[in-house]
This record gives C-alpha cells, structure tokens and sequence, in this order.
C-alpha cells in the first residue's frame, strides 16, 4: 500500500506484470452500508490515501502502470508538460482515474491513450464530501483542466460516477 510521486524530469515508468500500486482505499474498507452502485454509502479516505501517482515533472511517460484504491486520484498530474499516461490500469478511486489539472498554471502537451478506467469518481456515494447535493461536488474520470494540447484517445472508461470524460468546465 503506498502512494507514490514522480518528480524527476525526463523519466518513464514502466509497470511490471502483477505489479500493484495500492492506495488502500479498497471497497471493502471504503463501504459502509449498502450491496449495490444504487444504495452504496462511503466512507470519507484518510488523510494519508491520497493519489496513487502524482507527477509533479515534465517530460514524464507513465506506461503499463496498474494503480488501485487510490483515495483521490488515480493518477495525477499538475502544471507539466510533455506528459504521456499511456496502457495503464486504473480502478476504484475516490475522485477521478486521471486528472490533469495545471492549477495555478497551465499544463501543456499531454497525451492520455489506452488506458483502462474502472471505478472512478465514488466519492458520489460518500455523504460527507463537499458540495454533496451538487453535481459538482462529483469529478469526472479523466479531467483536464487549465490545459493546452491535451489529446485524449483509445481509452476505456467503465462505472465512472461522475462525467466521463471532463474536460476544462
């Protein structure tokens, strides 16, 4: 169980087969009361599960990648540039799969392709988050925000609670 951070420029991370990434924000902690996607309630993630992967670089690849249980984002980027998410697998997260938000900045040239998104977005089902009885109070499962050349293609997003695809609101 860790998260993990990448920031040194110019690097790619390449999963390994049956390598994990795990946030610990697993169904089976996370469910408090319910059986299925219609009356599920969660529980708020710990301090300590936040992003299974934040690139706080530019000119990263992340590739193969499996991520799981992330107690925010599953992936997540920052104001970088030159940043390709590529062939990764990403499932249950509380907020969305992948986010790229330049924040204060701008992100720029990111390429988001073939990846596998599954679970993303259940902070829909904790009653406790902020703006809960507003729509958004819930993010997408890919979100790109405050971005420049983003190119989104080939993936599959599965059970996203949210938007799927968000892109700069």
């Amino acid at each position: 169980k860790e998260r993990l951070t990448c920031d040194v420029a110019g690097v790619t991370w390449r999963g390994q087969p049956g390598a994990v990434i795990d946030g610990g924000y697993s169904f089976e902690w996370a469910r408090k009361s319910g059986t299925s996607w219609k009356n599920l309630v969660y529980r708020t993630p710990l301090s300590t599960m936040g992003d299974g992967v934040l690139v706080k670089a530019d000119n990263v690849t992340l590739d193969g990648l499996t991520v799981r249980n992330s107690g925010d984002v599953g992936i997540a980027v920052g104001p970088q540039s030159n940043i390709v998410i590529r062939n990764c697998d990403i499932e249950h997260s509380y907020r969305g799969a992948i986010t790229v938000n330049g924040g204060s900045g701008e992100a720029t040239d990111i390429l988001i392709e073939d990846n596998y998104c599954n679970i993303a977005a259940v902070v829909r089902f904790d009653p406790n988050r902020s703006l809960a009885t507003s729509p958004q109070g819930v993010s997408g499962v890919l979100k790109i925000g405050n971005c420049r050349r983003a190119t989104v293609r080939r993936n599959v997003v599965a059970r996203g609670f949210g938007e799927g695809i968000n892109v700069d609101k």
